[in-house]
């Protein structure tokens, strides 16, 4: 089987939350307004996921509601490993064995994805995301350099690694717009849309695959991915999974 690169969102997606979003409430949380405050985050959140609000005006809006400090990303970066997907490291870790690539892509931040990507056995190196800039340990905005703090960050990457990777079939799998635009852009083979965390119509029409859980895209991978002698031993772990072939 020729070798792929799967291209993972992180928020939503490996794990069931969105990072930027807890760690903006975490900042809040004695705030007299933090209601209010948060479900404004959580709206300027989907509006930029389901491509009603360009990503960079989403990332810059959310990130002025509230003062981010070093200890408030040290804590949550270790915290988020709690918050993997269900049946995730199982996927990541059929995916890894039988000679895949898997990178994750994300529009979210480094230092709170790396103790998570630790967890999965996916290396600094094959993590791509946005980078906080500091003053005196406090964040006070974001590197606008980086592709991934604007639309089309993600076809860039995916662009990117498939020159780098001797032309390796790239198949994007994410919950949000950006996830889906590689695939749009011809920069991507398929587009699979994940949506066991979170439902989004308008992203589920881009998507050439759908999973609406863990266990369903486990079973997908357990199928096609894994060795005949090897698929004996995952089925004898006693799980019962459904499949989804839509």
């Amino acid at each position: 089987m020729k070798r792929k690169i799967f291209l993972f969102d992180f928020d939503s997606t490996l794990v069931t939350v969105e990072t930027l979003d807890e760690l903006l409430k975490k900042a809040l949380v004695n705030h007299p307004q933090k209601e209010h405050l948060s479900a404004e985050i959580e709206a300027i959140t989907n509006a930029g996921m389901s491509g009603e609000l360009a990503f960079r005006e989403s990332l810059v809006r959310r990130m002025q509601i509230a003062n981010i400090h070093q200890a408030y990303i040290d804590a949550l970066g270790h915290d988020f490993t709690h918050f993997i997907t269900d049946s995730i490291p199982e996927v990541i870790h059929i995916l890894l064995e039988a000679g895949h690539k898997v990178v994750i892509v994300s529009g979210g931040f480094r230092e709170l994805i790396l103790p998570v990507a630790e967890m999965l056995c996916i290396p600094p190196e094959d993590c791509f995301a946005n980078e906080f800039q500091k003053e005196n340990g406090v964040v006070i905005g974001v590197d606008l350099t980086n592709p991934l703090s604007e639309n089309g960050g993600k076809t860039k990457i995916s662009e990117k690694l498939f020159a780098e990777n001797d032309a390796m079939e790239v198949i994007i799998i994410g919950d949000g717009m950006s996830d889906a635009e590689p695939f749009l852009q011809g920069k991507a083979s398929e587009f699979w849309g994940f949506f066991a965390n979170v439902r989004r119509p308008k992203v589920e029409e881009k998507a050439t695959r759908l999973f609406f859980s863990g266990e369903e895209f486990l079973q997908f991978v357990q199928e096609k991915y894994t060795k005949k002698e090897e698929k004996k031993e995952h089925f004898d772990l006693g799980k019962t999974i459904r499949h989804n072939d839509s």
